[in-house]
């Protein structure tokens, strides 16, 4: 019996991750619009130095709290913060599944919305199309899909930094195409990674997200020398 009452609990533990996910990455992102939104609209490029610095702020109070537990704990929290997928099963699957069948069907169907996104904004107004509404409603579907990405696998970001760049080079600027080929791409990615590091550098296990990281760099050197080129 209570081996069954742990079994269910820990399940629900499980389940209810991706809801306290999506609790901190709406606090997170609601803190970032508020500083990036000026004169009406949002400043692209406030939202992206207030969220490095509420990136910064939030790694330094989870290294906080995480010093403040146990040394079993720490460590699976250090794990955990430098992005893993060794105790994934099915229960996280099924925790993230309503996440993913709700918030990809609407990023998909909004995909002409990031079309136009990359046109000056005098001219998607002129088509009738509201910026700052369709931009938040992508912004809020990307907040939930990965805070329970994340709050099941920890913090793998290189994946979505490499994936979207690497379809882009593959199918070009059409969004109804990147977003499918971005998913394999990073799944294919993390397959591939968390292979080296169940494999190469066996008996031991380095998180899957370090293995991403080590691919990466090189990756975005390249592209660094290729736009000056």
């Amino acid at each position: 019996m209570q081996l069954a009452v742990s079994g269910s609990s820990n399940w629900l533990s499980i389940l209810i991750m991706p809801i306290f996910g999506f609790i901190g990455g709406l606090v997170a992102a609601i803190i970032i619009y508020s500083f990036a939104w000026r004169n009406g609209k949002l400043d692209t490029q406030r939202l992206i130095l207030t969220g490095i610095a509420i990136s910064s702020g939030f790694g330094a109070l989870s290294m906080y709290i995480s010093l403040k537990m146990r040394a079993s704990d720490f460590e699976m929290a250090t794990v955990w913060m430098s992005g893993s997928i060794y105790n994934a099963n099915w229960v996280f699957i099924v925790a993230m599944l309503p996440w993913l069948l709700i918030l990809l069907p609407i990023i998909f169907r909004k995909a002409y919305i990031l079309d136009y996104l990359q046109l000056e904004e005098a001219t998607i107004k002129s088509l009738g199309i509201q910026i700052e509404k369709e931009k938040s409603i992508l912004l809020l579907c990307s907040v939930g899909v990965i805070s329970a990405c994340v709050s099941v696998s920890g913090s793998i970001s290189f994946i979505g930094l490499m994936a979207p760049h690497i379809a882009r080079q593959l199918v070009r600027i059409q969004h109804r195409y990147v977003i499918p080929v971005s998913e394999a791409v990073g799944m294919l990615v993390v397959i591939i990674s968390d292979y080296i590091a169940k494999t190469l550098f066996a008996p031991a296990e380095i998180p899957v997200g370090i293995i991403v990281a080590i691919l990466g760099v090189p990756y975005f050197l390249y592209l660094l020398v290729k736009s000056k080129a």
